[in-house]
């Protein structure tokens, strides 16, 4: 009636293009036509565990409890394409996501098993809103009483806005500086054992 389930991810993404007009970034200052390189770093670590009050001899539901660890890196450097001038910084975030995790399983036949799970958590604390959704479909091939094989597709989402931000000023007073928002969608495919003990 218990399962407990790990799963870790890395992406590394790139990308280049010409800055069409002059960008602010920071301290810095892009100028036109300099060639701008764009990378990003993240690590996911997924811990789902779920109870199953409902066990017939066919299928199971149960519902519990996921958690989330998400490591963030922006990588962005810039070189001018006349000009000798270049300049690169970084961006890093770490952070936990829990969320509400829900799971259905049922057996194909003795030796083939079918597998969902969905969790959510959506939050507003103060001017920070976010909401995530993790869920996957797998199937699996049962080898005895205890191990098992197979494959998934996994489905991982963050959306968040950050209303305001603020910066204190030199007076006391407080000034609005901007605003942030995060969408990420993420679709991959796993593969994985499982042991029942």
């Amino acid at each position: 009636r218990h399962r407990l389930g790990v799963r870790w991810q890395n992406i590394d993404r790139s990308s280049s293009a010409q800055a069409l007009t002059e960008i602010q970034w920071g301290d810095e200052i892009i100028p036109i036509d300099a060639v701008i390189n764009l990378g990003v770093d993240i690590t996911q670590t997924f811990v789902d565990y779920a109870y199953y009050p409902w066990v017939k001899e066919k299928w199971a539901g149960g519902f519990g409890l996921g958690f989330r660890w998400m490591d963030l890196q922006t990588t962005l450097e810039w070189r001018g394409e006349n000009i000798d001038e270049e300049g690169s910084t970084d961006v890093k975030g770490s952070g936990p996501l829990p969320y509400l995790y829900f799971e259905y399983r049922r057996l194909f036949s003795d030796d083939w098993r079918f597998l969902t799970g969905l969790g959510w958590l959506s939050v507003k604390i103060g001017d920070i809103d976010g909401t995530q959704w993790v869920g996957h479909v797998s199937i699996e091939y049962l080898v005895g009483n205890r191990w098992s094989f197979g494959a998934g597709l996994n489905l991982s989402t963050v959306d968040v806005d950050w209303a305001g931000i603020d910066v204190e000023e030199d007076d006391g007073s407080t000034i609005n500086v901007f605003n942030a928002a995060i969408t990420m969608d993420i679709n991959d495919i796993s593969v994985f054992a499982r042991v029942r003990f």
